[in-house]
């Protein structure tokens, strides 16, 4: 089983097509201890400390529309929910 997790959420809005398909785009990255952002986690030696989730969310909404933003996390949300509903696995053997 793996202890340690983590996620990089990319938003992606404005679709265009060609080369560079999307307008906006912003990358978030999440494990255990909060959010980060994405281009420090990961990098030997760079500080890791967690951003508040209040400059995650104000950076958010300075690239997208609030609404489609709630709209498109509440798909995650259902997966919390769908996941505390499982029971835990029985570790092996």
């Amino acid at each position: 089983m793996v202890s340690a997790l983590g996620v990089t959420i990319e938003i992606v809005g404005g679709y265009q097509g060609g080369a560079e398909p999307w307008e906006r785009t912003a990358s978030i990255r999440v494990d255990q201890s909060g959010f980060h952002e994405t281009h420090v986690v990961g990098y030997s030696g760079e500080d890791r400390t967690s951003i508040d989730v209040s400059t995650v969310a104000e950076t958010l909404l300075g690239e997208f529309e609030a609404t489609s933003l709630v709209n498109l996390l509440a798909h995650i949300a259902r997966l919390q929910t769908v996941l505390k509903e499982r029971p835990e696995a029985s570790p092996p053997g």
